[in-house]
């Protein structure tokens, strides 16, 4: 089941929620990817996290859930589109097969 929640992303702030998925063990060994895009349809990505490249930390118990925390640093908040509504979509992967586990839409706000 995909959970939808909707984020807010201040932009010049770093970013680093955890979002913690119930019932799965995503940590051991798959990849999570999450992506920024302008809209559903778009093939561009505006911004692109990864497991792999420490883009995002995962963290678990067993197989009652999985702890998934991306982060954004200041620098990239900044270099994102500012006043911005986009979509994204968190996706655990293990040998070819991805399972999208989060989605919702984004929206940039100015530094405070």
């Amino acid at each position: 089941m995909t959970v939808a929640l909707d984020i807010i992303i201040e932009s010049g702030s770093t970013w680093n929620p955890s979002y913690r998925i119930t019932g799965v063990n995503y940590y051991s060994s798959h990849t999570v990817t999450m992506n920024f895009k302008r809209d559903h349809s778009s093939s561009t990505v505006l911004k692109s996290l990864s497991s792999a490249t420490l883009g995002i930390a995962l963290s678990g118990s067993g197989s009652s859930h999985t702890d998934i925390a991306p982060i954004l640093t200041a620098t990239e908040t900044a270099a994102l589109p500012r006043d911005f509504r986009g979509v994204y979509t968190i996706e655990a992967t293990l040998g070819g097969t991805s399972t999208r586990v989060q989605e919702g839409s984004f929206l940039t706000t100015p530094e405070a």
